[in-house]
C-alpha cells in the first residue's frame, strides 16, 4: 500500500517544533510527505524538514488547517501525484506523539475495503458517526471521487473551531458513507456527549496506558481551559518514548503562559472561576449574536476581543476604562483641548448628597459615572424637563435631586456585571458633571477609530437620526467598507468631517501605550470635537460583523500578547477597594433578600402548624370514637391505622 502523508502546520513564533520533527520522522518511515505551514518560515526552519518530505509550501494564509489542507491537495491533484497513491493520510500539528507504533494499526485497517479510518470515530450530537480530522486515513475510492474534489476546491476560511468542526469533519464524514465507505476508529464512542475517548480531556493518561497512541497539544499549551494539574503529563515519561516526550515537553514549556501555568499549578478554584466566566460569556454572547466564541485558538476579530476580556488583565486598562483617571492621561499625551469641561467630582454618596448643589450649577450639565455609561441630562431651561418627577425624598421626608443620581453609582450598576468589560471591575465608583452648554451630544454623531498594534486603521461612525441608528465604517481614506455591524448604513453618502486628520493623528499618539487593538472614541459636533472614552471590548465592536471576511481580516492584524491575569498584575491597595464595593453591593442585596426568605420561612412554618393543628384535632377525634375498647393493645393498633 502506498500512503500519501498531508501535514499541516503553524506555530505562533513562526517555528517548526521538535514534536513536529517527531512525527514527520515517524510518517516518513510509512508514508511520503507534503508538508504545509501557515508561516513565512526562515530558511533554517525549513531546512529542518526537507528531508522528510517530497514537497512542502510555507506562507501565510487566512483561515485555518483547512487552507492548507487545500493547498496541498490542490498541488498534488494538478501534478497527477494523488494518483501514484492508495491512502491519502491527514495529520495536523495539534497532537503530540505517536507514542506507539501505529503502523500495525493502519496495515490491519488497510487490509479491509471501502473503510476510512481515524484513532476517534464518535457521534455528533445529531446522531451521526464521524472521524475526528487529527489523523484521518481515506481510500483513493474517496479522495480522487469527484464530489470531494469539489469540495476540497470550495473550501473558504472558518471563522471558529465550531464552524471547522460542523463544515469540514462532519460534513467528510457524511460524505465518505454516502459513498458507501465505512468509518473505522482506533477507539470509538457512541455516546455524543461522552468524551471518554477524547484525547483533550483529562483521562489521557489512563487512555495512553491503553494504548492511545496520541494526545490534543492544546491539553496542555491551553490548559487552564481543560485540566486541574498540567504537570499530569510528566506521569508519561515513564511509558512513552524518549524522544517522544522530551519534545512534548520542550513545546509545553516554551508554549504555556509561565502566569497560568502558575494558576493552574497552585490555585485550582481561581482556575474554575476563570472557566466559569469564560462559560458565561460564550453563552451570553452566543444567545444575543448566535455567534459561538472560540477561546483555544483565537483567530477572528470578535473572537480576540472576547478573549482579551477573559485573559488579558493590564493595569493600563483600568486607568484607560476609568473616564475620571483618563483625563490625565489625554491631557500628558495631547493635552487637555479635547477634553470635554468638567465641572466637578463627587468620590462617593456622602459627597453627592451633601456637596451636590444643583442651583449652583450652569443651566445645561450631564452627570455620568466613572463605572458605566449611564448619562443624566440636566436642563434647567427645558420646559418638558419635569424637576419633580427627578427628585426623591430623603430620609427627612423632602425632595431631594441629589437622591436621584445615586443609582449610576451603585456596585450592581458597575458594566462589569453588565457584560464582563472588565476595565470597569476595579473602578472607584464616581460622579462626574460636565458642562454641555455648548451641546455636545445635541448631534448624535460619533467616531471611533479603531487601532491595531497602535496604528489607527478603522474609523466606525455611529449616527443617530429620528430615533433610528445607523453605522458606518470607513478606511482612512474615507472609503466605504463591505460591512455592517449590528446597524445598518446610512441611506445617504456621509462626508468626512473637516478634522478627521486631527482625530487619525491624536488616535495614533493615544494608543501608543496599548500595541495590541483599541479603539478610541470622539463626540462630533459641526468643527469642533471631544474624547469621549478608550474601548476595548464595548457592545459596540463585539457585535457580529456583517462580512465575515473582516472578522478574520481584523483578526489576523491584531497581535495577541502572553495572558495576564488581574490576580497577578493588580496590588493589594486595588483588591481592597473593589472588596469594600462588593461589600456593599452584597449587603445591598440581602437586605431585599433576606426578608423575602424570612417571608417564605414564615409561610412554610404556617403550613406546618396548620398541619399539626390537623393531625391534633384528628387525634382527639379518634380517641373520643375508641375509648369504649377495653383492651389497650386494640385500641392503640385501631387508633395507628385510622392516623395512617
Amino acid at each position: 500500500m502506498k500512503r500519501l502523508t498531508i501535514f499541516t502546520h503553524h506555530d505562533k513564533d513562526n517555528i517548526i517544533d521538535d514534536y513536529v520533527i517527531y512525527w514527520l520522522k515517524y510518517m516518513n518511515k510509512l508514508s511520503d510527505i507534503i508538508f504545509v505551514s501557515n508561516n513565512n518560515l526562515p530558511k533554517i526552519e525549513i531546512e529542518k524538514i526537507e528531508k522528510y518530505t517530497i514537497k512542502y509550501i510555507v506562507g501565510e494564509h487566512e483561515g485555518r488547517g483547512e487552507i492548507s489542507l487545500k493547498l496541498a491537495y490542490l498541488y498534488a491533484y494538478k501534478n497527477h501525484i494523488l494518483e501514484k497513491y492508495d491512502w491519502l493520510i491527514t495529520v495536523t500539528d495539534s497532537i503530540y506523539g505517536p507514542f506507539f507504533d501505529i503502523e500495525p494499526f493502519m496495515i490491519e485497517k488497510e487490509k479491509k475495503s471501502d473503510i476510512a479510518y481515524g484513532f476517534n470515530k464518535r457521534r455528533n450530537p445529531t446522531g451521526s458517526e464521524n472521524i475526528i480530522d487529527f489523523f484521518m486515513g481515506m481510500p483513493k475510492k474517496f479522495f480522487l471521487n469527484q464530489d470531494f474534489i469539489k469540495f476540497i476546491q470550495d473550501i473558504k476560511p472558518k471563522q471558529n473551531k465550531e464552524e471547522a468542526v460542523v463544515k469540514g469533519t462532519y460534513v467528510v464524514s457524511d460524505m465518505l458513507k454516502n459513498i458507501g465507505i465505512k468509518l473505522e476508529g482506533f477507539f470509538n464512542d457512541e455516546d455524543p456527549y461522552s468524551y471518554k475517548y477524547d484525547p483533550t480531556k483529562p483521562a489521557f493518561y489512563e487512555m495512553i496506558k491503553k494504548g492511545y497512541p496520541i494526545i490534543r497539544k492544546t491539553l496542555f499549551t491551553l490548559n487552564i481551559e481543560h485540566i486541574e494539574n498540567i504537570k499530569d503529563y510528566l506521569k508519561l515519561k515513564d511509558i512513552v518514548p524518549e524522544e517522544c516526550f522530551n519534545a512534548m515537553q520542550k513545546n509545553i514549556e516554551r508554549v504555556v503562559s509561565k502566569e497560568y501555568y502558575k494558576i493552574n499549578m497552585y490555585y485550582p478554584k481561581l482556575s474554575k472561576s476563570i472557566r466559569d466566566k469564560r462559560d458565561i460569556i460564550n453563552i451570553r454572547y452566543k444567545e444575543k449574536y448566535n455567534y459561538p466564541l472560540e477561546f483555544l485558538e483565537v483567530t477572528t476579530f470578535l473572537d480576540k476581543l472576547n478573549w482579551f476580556k477573559l485573559n488579558y488583565h493590564s493595569k493600563i486598562i483600568i486607568e484607560l476604562t476609568d473616564k475620571y483617571a483618563v483625563r490625565q492621561y489625554v491631557k500628558n499625551k495631547v493635552g487637555k483641548d479635547i477634553l470635554l469641561p468638567l465641572l466637578n467630582v463627587y468620590n462617593c454618596n456622602a459627597e453627592i448628597l451633601y456637596n451636590l448643589d444643583i442651583d449652583q450649577l450652569p443651566d445645561k450639565v450631564i452627570f455620568t459615572s466613572t463605572i458605566n455609561e449611564q448619562k443624566v441630562f440636566l436642563n434647567k431651561n427645558d420646559d418638558n424637563f419635569d424637576y419633580q418627577w427627578a427628585t426623591s425624598l430623603d430620609m427627612y421626608g423632602n425632595k431631594n435631586y441629589n437622591l436621584f443620581l445615586l443609582p449610576i453609582l451603585d456596585a450592581y450598576h458597575n458594566k462589569y456585571f453588565e457584560n464582563f468589560e472588565w476595565g470597569y471591575k476595579y473602578i472607584i465608583p464616581r460622579l462626574l458633571v460636565y458642562d454641555n452648554t455648548n451641546d455636545i451630544y445635541e448631534h448624535k454623531l460619533s467616531y471611533k477609530i479603531m487601532c491595531f498594534n497602535s496604528k489607527p486603521t478603522v474609523i466606525k461612525v455611529n449616527i443617530e437620526e429620528n430615533d433610528k441608528k445607523y453605522a458606518n465604517f470607513y478606511d482612512l481614506n474615507w472609503k466605504l467598507l463591505p460591512v455592517t455591524q449590528e446597524y445598518p448604513n446610512t441611506y445617504y453618502e456621509l462626508k468626512p468631517p473637516s478634522y478627521i486628520n486631527e482625530l487619525i493623528e491624536i488616535s495614533k499618539k493615544l494608543s501608543e501605550d496599548f500595541p495590541y487593538f483599541i479603539a478610541i472614541d470622539f463626540i462630533g459636533h459641526e468643527n469642533n470635537f471631544y474624547f469621549e472614552k478608550f474601548d476595548f471590548y464595548s457592545d459596540d465592536i463585539l457585535a457580529s460583523l456583517s462580512n465575515k471576511e473582516y472578522d478574520i481580516k481584523w483578526g489576523k492584524l491584531i497581535n495577541k500578547p502572553a495572558e495576564m491575569n488581574e490576580y497577578f498584575s493588580l496590588d493589594n491597595d486595588t483588591y481592597l477597594n473593589t472588596l469594600i464595593n462588593y461589600d456593599h453591593l452584597l449587603i445591598k442585596m440581602h437586605t431585599y433578600i433576606i426578608p423575602q426568605l424570612r417571608k417564605e420561612i414564615e409561610e412554610k412554618n404556617n403550613i406546618i402548624i396548620k398541619k399539626d393543628e390537623i393531625i391534633n384535632n384528628l387525634i382527639n377525634f379518634i380517641n373520643k370514637i375508641i375509648w369504649w375498647i377495653p383492651i389497650k393493645k386494640i385500641r392503640d393498633s385501631i387508633r395507628s391505622n385510622l392516623l395512617k
